[in-house]
């Protein structure tokens, strides 16, 4: 979808100055908008920039989900969206389809002068470099409330560059730490400009407090120049001086080059940013010492730690029910089904796990009533695989013929 964004009450004379943040009108940005082209899930936008200054193409892709919803969403800020955005917002789509992130809002930040707006300070190397200040204020003064406004947003955001898309990601967590709340660069030219990031992370360090936030970083193993020496000590001045207020992350990953890094890293990065992986086990663990009882209680300090990076996987925790059941918690299994049911409703391969632990414990009634859901949903929401429904259906086929056959010999 091509939508012109126009600012309202501003004439076009006054678009080619830069104007302060501050002045800026709050909008009612679903009627600043005029659609012109359109496809299900994602939108082109126009955005007129008096920051910068210029016209900026930004892409948003939706949740599959949002239509269908009222729910607000994270969203991811992508730099250097000519190429960044596809890879993205793809690897987005599919974690969360597969239960392993929430659904997200994706925006894409198209390019029209990466020195100008990716480098804060002058380089004789990066003609036009130097004004980053204004695509800084521009994404977290401008953009940001206009996707606040026009989309439904929960307030998590993260903002995410790669190479000089780092630098100003990086730069943007210095300068503007509230602005996101996580933020992730990779392949980060701190090199670039006299190390003027070493400066800005003095500055940042020295300040008497800090939000909550999120960082992450990370550098290819072949990365040319000074990208890897550089960035070891930038993580070092993390590891000396960083408060506790800020949770940060730094790989250096093998065999991957400058351009190749990208992906593994931003599967690292999402792996940190909402942790899941032994959740299962740590969750059994306490149920094995405390009882049923533990796994709201349990929730709850996930939830305390985490905030909104807090994700409880379907997958992992539905096969630890069934791992219950097996065992003969039933108390346990049905606590543990009940919660997860709680935080994916609406979930079929959820409620087919579910049927699986029941027929375990021996509950064929239970079972069979799982199946009929797990089909049910499946089919209502469309996002379950035809194969699957075949499978749902012939599961709850066979546990009701051995009902019947049961019944009858009794």
């Amino acid at each position: 979808m091509r939508i012109a964004c126009a600012i309202l009450g501003v004439a076009a004379a006054a678009l080619a100055a830069p104007a302060a943040a501050q002045d800026l009108t709050p909008l009612d940005w679903n009627r600043a908008a005029s659609p012109v082209q359109s496809t299900d899930r994602e939108e082109e936008l126009a955005v007129e920039s008096l920051v910068i200054g210029e016209s900026r193409e930004i892409t948003v892709r939706l949740p599959a989900s949002y239509s269908e919803t009222q729910d607000r969403y994270p969203v991811f800020y992508v730099t250097d969206a000519d190429w960044n955005y596809r890879i993205v917002a793809d690897y987005v789509d599919y974690l969360s389809y597969w239960g392993r992130i929430p659904e997200t809002i994706v925006v894409g930040i198209r390019n029209v002068d990466r020195n100008r707006d990716f480098v804060p300070r002058p380089s004789a190397s990066f003609p036009n470099s130097g004004e980053a200040d204004a695509f800084r204020d521009f994404l977290t003064d401008e953009l940001k409330p206009m996707i606040d406004g026009r989309y439904r947003t929960s307030g998590f955001n993260t903002l995410f560059g790669h190479s000089f898309g780092g630098v100003i990601t990086a730069y943007v967590m210095m300068t503007r730490p509230d602005a996101f709340e996580s933020y992730i660069a990779l392949s980060t030219s701190t090199w670039v400009s006299g190390r003027f990031l070493f400066e800005e992370a003095e500055r940042f360090f020295a300040a008497p407090e800090y939000p909550e936030l999120f960082y992450y970083m990370a550098v290819a193993e072949a990365d040319g120049g000074a990208t890897v020496p550089d960035g070891n000590a930038f993580a070092e001045m993390f590891e000396a001086r960083a408060p506790d207020s800020i949770e940060w992350h730094y790989s250096v990953v093998p065999r991957t080059n400058h351009f190749s890094v990208v992906m593994p890293a931003f599967a690292d990065a999402i792996e940190r940013l909402y942790p899941a992986w032994g959740f299962d086990t740590a969750l059994q663990e306490r149920i094995e010492t405390d009882g049923a009882t533990a796994i709201n209680s349990w929730f709850a300090e996930r939830e305390a730690e985490l905030g909104p990076r807090f994700y409880p996987q379907a997958m992992e925790l539905g096969l630890l029910g069934i791992r219950l059941a097996a065992a003969g918690e039933a108390d346990a299994a049905r606590a543990l089904f009940a919660r997860v049911h709680r935080e994916h409703p609406d979930n079929a391969e959820t409620a087919f796990m579910n049927a699986l632990a029941e027929n375990a414990l021996g509950d064929r009634a239970a079972a069979i009533h799982w199946t009929a859901e797990a089909y049910r949903v499946g089919r209502a929401t469309g996002d379950v695989m035809p194969h699957r429904l075949t499978t749902y259906r012939n599961f709850g086929e066979r546990w009701t013929q051995a009902a019947e056959q049961e019944a009858e010999a009794e």
